[in-house]
């Protein structure tokens, strides 16, 4: 492959008077990086030793410069907090242990502020993450049919049955976002995005999408799809029009949902847990039926996370927020539920609570600094990673497991630091 080739070549020495070769080592260092974690995540600490060698040759040659950016920088100080709350940790062993988890916003954004002087174009950055996140549904593909052929049951093609390697909601995420990038990419005429494999690959995202069976993944993607056609509809039909369907399609989509079994049973769970605990929180909370439903446990845990935010808005201390849940659960009689530990749910409440106020109001400036970066340089990449995050965290802890950290991480600070480092007009993509 011309991607390991080229890449040893450079670290032999050869090419070494192509001033552009440490942008090709570095453009395919990047692409393994993706690779390695994507499809072999417990080898993620050979991706990091990947990328210390590309910093260590890059200020040898005198090939990068160093370049601070305070969006990034909000990644290292989000670290910092976990760090200081460790102070008040009841478990050391879980304390170190988040700190590896976690030690990416401290590794990446650092690396990032080392930039090659050379301008960029990326080209297999993004080949090597589609490659992974394709080679990533081939194999749950092959893994789904091995258990039909075995139990012969429709359910080997759904959630984590299909997607074993990765939790759905993550794995959803980088499919809907490598749906983005590589049509993104056809827009702009890059080189070998050709119809003749994107519509196939396309087809095979959009299925691991709705096999993944993630309802926050699915919504996002068509309020993403649907805000992309209103557009659409505005620059061809005008806005008066446009503003007709934009009031029929929320319509439109619930029928979609109606029809689409999967979906409607989870709307329909979503809707009657809602209603039953808007009208008696109190007796929905004590219900230990409630401990097996997954709609319900969310607002079970969304509800007691609230609480304990709000009774202590300084943060528990990293590590400790499973306690006081499972304090407050026991305490409504939800052993069972208790017993499982679960987190929030929510990555705003579990930030809220492990590293108070101060810690979530630099989650929340970085999600501001980002989006902002993006709307003013219309670098839609950044803002569909930005606005993607900021959803999911809605219904899902998504900075708490490694699938989530290094991919957030990595492409926020890609497409933040290289689109603050390179002038382009407003209407160029960076990537």
């Amino acid at each position: 492959m011309p991607v390991y080739s080229n890449l040893f070549s450079y670290i032999k020495g050869y090419n070494m008077g192509n001033k552009t070769s440490y942008q090709a080592f570095y453009d395919y260092s990047l692409a393994l990086f993706s690779i390695i974690t994507i499809l072999f995540q417990k080898q993620a600490a050979l991706a990091y030793l990947l990328l210390i060698v590309l910093l260590i040759v890059g200020i040898s040659k005198k090939k990068v410069k160093f370049t601070f950016n305070f969006t990034t920088f909000l990644f290292v100080l989000f670290y910092g907090f976990y760090v200081f709350y460790a102070l008040y940790t009841n478990h050391v062993t879980d304390a170190l242990r988040y700190f590896e988890n976690k030690l990416t916003f401290l590794v990446l954004p650092l690396f990032f502020f080392f930039l090659p002087k050379e301008k960029m174009a990326f080209k297999w950055t993004i080949r090597g993450f589609l490659i992974a996140v394709c080679l990533l549904a081939l194999q749950s593909l092959v893994f789904s049919f091995s258990n039909y052929f075995k139990t012969h049951e429709i359910g080997s093609f759904v959630s984590t049955r299909f997607s074993y390697q990765h939790h759905p909601s993550y794995a959803s995420v980088f499919y809907t976002f490598a749906l983005l990038i590589s049509w993104n990419q056809r827009k702009k005429n890059a080189e070998n995005y050709s119809l003749y494999w994107l519509i196939p690959f396309s087809i095979l995202l959009l299925f691991a999408i709705l096999a993944c069976m993630s309802l926050a993944g699915l919504l996002f993607l068509l309020i993403f799809f649907f805000a992309v056609f209103i557009y659409f509809l505005a620059t061809k039909i005008g806005r008066e029009k446009t503003v007709l369907f934009t009031i029929i399609s929320p319509v439109l989509f619930y029928v979609m949902v109606m029809i689409i079994p999967p979906l409607k049973s989870q709307w329909d769970d979503a809707k009657n847990f809602t209603i039953t605990f808007v009208n008696d929180p109190s007796t929905f909370l004590k219900d230990p039926a409630n401990a097996e439903k997954g709609s319900a446990v969310r607002l079970i845990m969304w509800t007691i996370s609230t609480q304990v935010l709000i009774e202590h808005p300084l943060g528990v201390g990293t590590a400790n927020v499973d306690d006081y849940l499972y304090a407050k659960l026991t305490k409504l009689k939800q052993y069972k539920l208790a017993k499982k530990y679960y987190n929030p749910h929510n990555q705003y409440l579990q930030s809220g609570i492990e590293i108070g106020v101060f810690g979530l109001a630099v989650l929340l400036l970085l999600l501001f600094k980002a989006a902002n970066l993006a709307w003013k340089q219309r670098n839609y990449l950044l803002l569909f990673v930005v606005l993607n995050l900021a959803f999911n965290m809605l219904f899902e802890s998504m900075l708490q497991r490694q699938s989530g950290i290094i991919f957030y991480t990595f492409w926020m600070c890609v497409l933040v630091v290289f689109g603050a480092h390179f002038t382009s007009t407003k209407k160029e993509q960076i990537a």
